[in-house]
């Protein structure tokens, strides 16, 4: 008899996963931050060209329509705070349409929370303290957190020099550098010029590929990132107090992606100008265009309170809780996706 049918993980690990969400509650319980819930199904989707959604097909009243299913509660979750909700979290299933491997599958649980009256450094406070509470589920301690800005991680891991600003460096630049470091270049990124000439392109092959791999395996912030990658978050000014930057951050686990935050952008017009950008980007790579959700647009416009937000990856924090490398390790059912 075919033994296809059965969960894939261990009952151990199953037990960590419910000890894993009971300590996330209690976190957030003795902070008291409201957990919620919000729809799976929207009529709109995040247009960031690095997002692709799933559909689902419906009928509804007689008539078939399409949905999108949920890549992050983020929007509707600052519609609620945009109501008056105080800080809020929500552990959650959402979709994406990933290539499968070690680290993605289609459908994930993702903690997602909102804290009022934070900024981007004082929520990086507070996951590292989450981070440490979770280590603690399995007997281990959390060792002390580092954080580079991302200029400072170009500087230390990618041979750039001091004065390396990755706001004003041209796409052109960076290939060279690129060259001379003897980076292997893939073919594809040298032949397009659409590529050639994009500074973001070149950035995240560099981070991807040269940095990440570097990186001890252990926690790290990497803050302050490049104006033209803000997405969803605020532009300040740096601790030069001249330079721009995107107020966001990401912590890792060596070249592992944990968590993504944002010091939230409150600027209904500036937002759907960055959404109109991502429209214009997913044309130019042959991806579908997707809805705007006109409802978040305009609970912006009505006033979303000064807040941080963050999203953090449930699957991801097992694998380093359990020291694993694929995720059909921390999933019940990963095999109905993942056969290689």
């Amino acid at each position: 008899m075919t033994e296809q049918w059965q969960p894939g993980i261990t009952q151990h690990t199953l037990r960590i996963r419910a000890e894993l969400l009971k300590t996330l509650r209690n976190f957030f319980a003795v902070r008291d931050v409201l957990e919620v819930q919000t729809p799976l199904l929207s009529r709109s989707a995040n247009p960031d060209p690095n997002v692709i959604p799933l559909t689902a097909k419906l009928h509804l009243r007689g008539q078939p329509t399409a949905h999108y299913l949920q890549t992050s509660p983020e929007f509707a979750m600052k519609r609620l705070l945009a109501a008056g909700s105080p800080s809020i979290y929500q552990i959650v299933t959402v979709f994406r349409d990933y290539d499968l491997s070690a680290r993605h599958l289609p459908e994930f649980a993702l903690l997602e929370w909102y804290r009022i009256d934070f900024d981007h450094y004082a929520l990086m406070n507070e996951v590292e303290m989450l981070l440490h509470e979770c280590l603690h589920i399995v007997q281990r301690d959390c060792p002390a957190v580092p954080r580079y800005s991302y200029a400072q991680l170009f500087q230390q891991y990618a041979g750039f020099n001091a004065d390396f600003d990755p706001n004003n460096i041209s796409a052109a630049t960076l290939r060279e550098h690129c060259v001379a470091a003897g980076f292997a270049i893939p073919d594809s990124m040298l032949d397009a010029n659409n590529v050639l000439n994009n500074r973001d392109v070149w950035l995240d092959f560099i981070l991807s590929l040269h940095i990440l791999p570097q990186l001890p395996k252990s926690p790290l912030f990497i803050y302050d990132y490049p104006v033209s990658q803000a997405a969803l978050a605020q532009i300040v000014m740096a601790s030069d107090k001249v330079t721009p930057v995107a107020a966001r951050f990401e912590l890792l686990w060596g070249d592992l992606e944990l968590a993504n935050g944002f010091y939230e952008l409150t600027d209904a017009i500036e937002q759907r100008q960055r959404f109109e950008s991502d429209l214009q980007q997913r044309a130019q790579r042959g991806l579908s265009a997707v809805t705007l959700d006109e409802n978040f647009l305009m609970a912006l416009q009505m006033g979303l309170p000064r807040c941080a937000g963050v999203a953090l990856g449930i699957e991801r924090l097992l694998m380093v809780l359990l020291d694993a490398t694929h995720i059909r390790q921390v999933t019940a059912f990963a095999d109905d996706f993942v056969n290689e």
